[in-house]
């Protein structure tokens, strides 16, 4: 018996939930209603900018402000519980190869960056 082990590195993964998706599998999941409204507010409508700080000059500098589109927030319970919920179903992806159908997958988040 072989066993063999794969490992992806999704780099930026966090960044990359789309939120259209996201909240289609949180209807499916059955979270609806109040619960529903409240995660769609928190990911939607959401913008950032970047402030530069001049320490030498003595002023700020600051882009202007951008809607977030994709993404949860890293370093909150609730980003990983978003992210979980976006991945939950991968282990349900079929991918064509010469192994047995007794394959094992493991699902494994850390948003430590």
């Amino acid at each position: 018996m072989i066993h063999l082990s794969f490992f992806f590195y999704l780099e930026k993964a966090f960044d990359c939930v789309n939120h259209s998706i996201l909240l289609q599998k949180l209807e499916f999941c059955g979270i609806t209603d109040e619960v529903y409204t409240l995660i769609k507010s928190y990911l939607e409508g959401r913008q950032q900018r970047v402030v530069f700080k001049d320490k030498f000059l003595n002023n700020n500098n600051c882009s202007n402000w951008g809607i977030i589109k994709h993404g949860v927030l890293q370093c909150s319970i609730m980003g990983l519980l978003l992210f979980l919920v976006y991945i939950n179903d991968l282990p349900n992806v079929r991918v064509n190869t010469n192994l047995s159908d007794n394959t094992k997958t493991t699902l494994y988040a850390d948003d430590f960056y």
